[in-house]
């Protein structure tokens, strides 16, 4: 499958399935070109879902008027994204563009479309910020696709940012602990006393995130915007350097091969084993520190 994300002009003109949309974006207005600053120096608040998806199309409209097409200010694009931003903010039901409003007919557009609306709609109320960031992101994206025929700005910086926020909304984060329980150590005295409990906590929590991008990579969505998936694996510094080593790799490797049985293709997964040279916290040598003992995943 193509990679849709990756900023080459032959990539984009294959997603632009007609000639740029007349007359700009849905929503825009030049009359509202003279009231915009009002909506651009509002205070949204923030914290629930519709104050953070105000305040993300407020970050779109402002990235519009400041830089825009050909590097000058668009503030007739810029109205656009404030009139989703003024809508969220009234508690209005906002949906990301449909690629062929704007002529735009690619599958994998309409792919990443179709997984921004079930992710924010699922994962909204648990991460709000990431969610809506994600929507915003998704429309700021396919503007850019559709003007990149007469604009400098690259797709790739929006898509950058769609990418970090769709493993915000869903929640990939690290996992800690004991999650990967049959990477702990053999011998007696190296052996961490147990934590049940917060094993099995993390052990689902390694498994949802897998599930979701397992999902992802079966749909292809992985595909079309991961150049790569990172898996790193730490430790504290009980131990030595040697032991910490190996048994980072075996955390890293088991969340590789716990996503590959989920659906994330192993061509997407890099496992590496970081030991204990990237301390979450900074602690002396042979301090257990709960938060050092992880596995970070990433979408890069």
């Amino acid at each position: 499958m193509r990679n849709l994300f990756c900023a080459s002009a032959a990539v984009v003109a294959a997603a632009i399935a007609g000639p740029a949309v007349a007359g700009g974006l849905p929503g825009a207005n030049y009359n509202d070109t003279f009231t915009i600053q009002e909506f651009l120096d509002a205070d949204f608040g923030g914290g629930s879902y519709t104050e953070e998806l105000a305040r993300a199309y407020q970050e779109r409209a402002a990235y519009e008027a400041s830089y825009g097409v050909d590097g000058d200010n668009n503030w007739y694009d810029a109205t656009a994204f404030a009139a989703k931003g003024r809508a969220a903010a009234n508690g209005e039901e906002v949906q990301p563009w449909e690629p062929v409003e704007l002529d735009l007919g690619a599958r994998e557009l309409l792919l990443a479309r179709q997984t921004t609306v079930a992710m924010a709609e699922k994962y909204k109320y648990v991460n709000p910020r990431g969610c809506a960031q994600m929507v915003a992101f998704y429309d700021h994206f396919i503007e850019e696709v559709r003007e990149e025929r007469h604009s400098i700005t690259e797709p790739s910086v929006m898509v950058a940012g769609w990418k970090g926020a769709y493993a915000d909304c869903i929640g990939v984060r690290a996992i800690y602990g004991y999650a990967v329980t049959a990477c702990q150590p053999t011998d007696r005295d190296a052996r961490i006393p147990d934590e049940p409990t917060k094993g099995r906590k993390e052990r689902s929590e390694a498994i949802r995130i897998a599930t979701e991008l397992g999902a992802a990579g079966k749909s292809g969505l992985l595909s079309a915007i991961a150049a790569q998936i990172r898996v790193a694996g730490h430790t504290s510094t009980t131990g030595s350097e040697g032991r910490n080593a190996k048994l980072s790799q075996c955390r890293a490797d088991w969340i590789k091969g716990l996503m590959a049985s989920k659906g994330v293709p192993e061509n997407l997964i890099t496992a590496e084993a970081l030991g204990e040279t990237a301390l979450e916290v900074q602690t002396d040598d042979g301090v257990e520190e709960y938060r050092n003992r992880r596995t970070a995943i990433s979408l890069e």
